[in-house]
């Protein structure tokens, strides 16, 4: 009788268990309800950034949205610097890619179409980055950014 009482507990423990890690995994790739937004200078321009620091708002990006306004962006913030990948997943609107990393401009990806639901094509950073900022296509040719320029947020 106590073994199977041990058993029973034991189940028990390792459902409550697997239970929890599944409810913080659910909720670590939920969108924030208000998105976080900050300042970003470059190119003697000041933007407003919404940040994508999670995973869920990191793969959403800009899909599914009909345009960026002006003077605005998003930096995706990355809690290590390694190479990246971009796509135009589900894009309705051109962007300009702009890979980071130690707040200085490594490359920028210029002008990339949208691409649909399949995309084929990878915007990939020059080397290891720990953010990337989107802006509208034309932006970084507008202000004349370029590799080795700092950029503050």
């Amino acid at each position: 009788m106590a073994y199977r009482k041990r058993k029973i507990i034991l189940f028990f423990s390792l459902v409550a268990l697997v239970s929890a890690a599944l409810v913080v995994s659910f909720l670590s790739f939920q969108p924030q309800t208000e998105p976080t937004i900050r300042e970003v200078k470059i190119g003697g321009q000041i933007l407003k950034a919404e940040i994508a620091s999670r995973p869920y708002s990191q793969y959403l990006g800009l899909s599914g949205r009909e345009n960026l306004a002006v003077n605005s962006a998003m930096l995706f913030l990355f809690s290590d610097a390694r190479q990246r990948y971009f796509v135009m997943r589900g894009m309705e609107f051109p962007l300009d890619i702009i890979f980071l990393n130690n707040h200085k401009i490594l490359n920028i990806s210029f002008a990339t179409p949208p691409a649909g639901d399949g995309p084929e094509i990878l915007y990939a950073s020059a080397g290891p980055a720990d953010a990337v900022l989107e802006v509208n296509a034309g932006f970084a040719k507008e202000v004349n950014l370029g590799v080795g320029d700092y950029v503050s947020y």
